[in-house]
């Protein structure tokens, strides 16, 4: 006998539970939630789309630096894509060179505040990043340039960086290159762990 059938012929109509009903119901919530949540990330696709777009026909960075930081800040309001922020931390990255170049120290501080809380929100969002913790590390060197004020933060990312790539032939190229050109600066620790990467290579 099929369900939903009398014995005497007639049809019954089968009941729909409350458990179904909440059951479905939770379905759709959960349905609707992740269709915003891609909706969300699409839009952010889309603005860093623009942002990049803009950038290649500008005529220069700086002078579009207004319209491409707001493109970059729509897209953070829908995605947490890490790729937007560290995109908006290399931004501030190279106008933090350009106001370094043209002798403009507070501008050129205050863009590597910028670069900083971009990269850390980078992290924040994708903590195995052995690039973002090696740009991390260049963004400090910038404070206060020449001095390197925060050369100390800068070898802990990059220590970091190494840690999650310790193959990696572009960043133990990088890395060392800086620590042989402060070897006298360094600590007898800090010559050691060079050494000992030098050889890794």
């Amino acid at each position: 006998m099929a369900d939903g059938e009398r014995t005497d012929g007639f049809s019954q109509t089968t009941r729909t539970t409350p458990l179904k009903i909440v059951g479905g119901a939770a379905a759709a919530v959960v349905a609707l939630v992740m269709l915003v949540f891609a909706g969300r990330d699409f839009l952010g696709t889309h603005y860093l789309s623009r942002y990049e777009k803009t950038r290649s026909e500008a005529r220069s960075v700086q002078s579009a630096l207004p319209v491409l930081e707001r493109l970059l800040t729509t897209a953070e309001t829908y995605s947490a894509n890490p790729e937007i922020s560290r995109e908006a931390a290399r931004l501030y990255v190279e106008m933090a060179k350009v106001e370094s170049e043209a002798g403009n120290a507070e501008k050129r501080d205050a863009l590597c505040d910028k670069a900083v809380a971009q990269y850390t929100l980078t992290l924040a969002r994708n903590p195995i990043d052995a690039f973002a913790e090696f740009e991390m590390g260049m963004a400090y060197l910038y404070y206060n340039y020449p001095m390197l004020t925060y050369a100390e933060k800068s070898k802990l990312y990059f220590r970091r960086a190494l840690a999650l790539k310790p193959d990696d032939e572009f960043l133990n190229l990088n890395i060392l290159f800086l620590y042989l050109t402060w070897w006298d600066d360094l600590t007898a620790d800090e010559k050691a762990y060079a050494t000992e990467r030098l050889k890794a290579i």
